[in-house]
């Protein structure tokens, strides 16, 4: 999504008519959407009441799907937010929710690991990156990559820039322009500190290849 507000809109008529038509399964999932809409616009508070909604629905319905995708939603809506230990507690049951689910373990394993970077726990933030690279799916891993870009800015690793800057080229490609916006931020940042020990060098050359760039 390239504009959450344009999304919003879409979501919102959705919502309308999934409501008008009596589809509670259609609801909880619209109801996800907007949540994800809402939080990178800043507005975290009505994500946050939108995913608790998707929850309350997806659970009566014992929708395990909807229910993982709802707590996906409000880990991300605490982010957004600055509750870290909001955020944490709803990506740990994400993941336990979405077991065999590997779209929504991927995801909130790549939320914990952002999570956990931001709370200073970078080992823990590891294992959850490398979770989503071995459990996750193609989709799963442009968070994941993201989370991984952020654990080596938080580390002051080298190979930092060299791995935002392959992860942004994917990312744009992908179309998933909200991550591709944060990686810009990550990469102005190795450029910053001067953290970038390839300075020069193309990705491939400083070894990226080697990295999680696939």
């Amino acid at each position: 999504m390239a504009r959450p507000e344009d999304g919003l809109v879409a979501v919102d008529e959705a919502l309308a008519l999934e409501r008008a038509l009596a589809h509670p399964k259609g609801e909880a999932y619209c109801l996800w959407l907007r949540c994800e809409a809402l939080a990178p616009m800043g507005r975290a508070a009505d994500a946050r009441q939108s995913a608790r909604a998707s929850h309350s629905i997806a659970s009566r319905l014992g929708h395990r799907e909807w229910t993982a995708a709802a707590l996906k939603g409000q880990g991300a809506a605490c982010l957004a937010d600055g509750d870290l230990a909001g955020a944490e507690a709803a990506f740990r049951a994400c993941l336990e929710t979405a077991r065999r689910l590997p779209i929504f373990s991927g995801w909130a394993a790549a939320g914990l690991a952002s999570t956990l970077v931001r709370s200073g726990d970078l080992d823990a933030a590891e294992g959850y990156v490398d979770q989503v690279f071995r459990e996750g799916t193609p989709t799963t891993h442009y968070e994941g990559r993201l989370a991984e870009v952020e654990l080596a800015v938080a580390r002051q690793d080298p190979e930092a820039a060299s791995l935002a800057a392959r992860a942004l080229d994917l990312a744009e490609d992908g179309g998933l322009l909200q991550s591709a916006a944060r990686l810009r931020c990550l990469l102005a940042a190795c450029a910053g500190s001067g953290g970038d020990g390839h300075a020069g060098q193309t990705p491939t050359e400083a070894g990226a290849s080697d990295r999680r760039v696939g």
